[in-house]
């Protein structure tokens, strides 16, 4: 901790690979990793001892698999990073959901949507009446161009929504039915619909790249 914290990282690893230090095979791992990270930019090495250690604590201690998963987050090899989080869940079912949350903004960052599309399908297996999740995966579907029949019926099909049923802030419904009026070449619905999208230029860059591509 103290060779790391002063950035001495080839002395941090000759140590680590000299003598044989009073941590787990994993925790090595991890050093390696960010010491390759910092010596060696490529991040070739430091890919491989993180591989390593998710090899060696599949199922195991979960900070430690947090902390290599964060690594990995930290030097951009997101593929790593979701890797990791995806064992946490695994390891920690009451942890799941938090960990898919974690993976669908990486993936997000990644744009990734057919990981995006998987994700979102495990959260909403786990929260079927999550509105969120369901606004996601409509949402998902429509742009993917996927299973557009049943997110028609989900989006547009019912018109009157139950009355417990909260909206999801992230995606307004608007442009949920906007994007399924598009998909099934209703011009004039989806015209209709995209206009009553409340102050667009507060969504996120993804549903405003796609407000702004309707209204184009």
């Amino acid at each position: 901790d103290a060779l790391s914290a002063a950035e001495r990282w080839k002395e941090l690893l000759a140590l680590v690979k000299t003598r044989k230090p009073p941590v787990t095979p994993t925790t090595v791992h991890i050093i390696l990793a960010q010491c390759y990270a910092k010596l060696q930019p490529d991040m070739a090495a430091a890919r491989r001892e993180l591989q390593e250690a998710f090899a060696l604590n599949s199922r195991g201690e979960v900070p430690l698999l947090l902390r290599a998963a964060g690594l990995a987050e930290s030097l951009n090899l997101l593929d790593l990073a979701i890797q990791g989080y995806t064992l946490v869940g695994e390891a920690r079912p009451v942890m799941r959901l938090q960990m898919l949350e974690k993976v669908f903004e990486l993936q997000q960052r990644d744009r990734d949507v057919a990981g995006l599309i998987e994700t979102v399908r495990r959260q909403h297996d786990l929260r079927p009446r999550n509105q969120l999740f369901i606004d996601r995966l409509n949402y998902l579907r429509l742009i993917a161009g996927i299973e557009l029949e049943a997110a028609f019926d989900e989006v547009i099909g019912f018109e009157n929504k139950p009355a417990d049923t909260v909206p999801s802030s992230a995606i307004p419904l608007p442009l949920l039915r906007a994007l399924a009026a598009w998909r099934f070449g209703d011009v004039e619905r989806m015209k209709q619909e995209v206009s009553q999208v409340s102050y667009p230029s507060t969504l996120p860059a993804g549903p405003r790249a796609v407000v702004a591509g309707l209204f184009a």
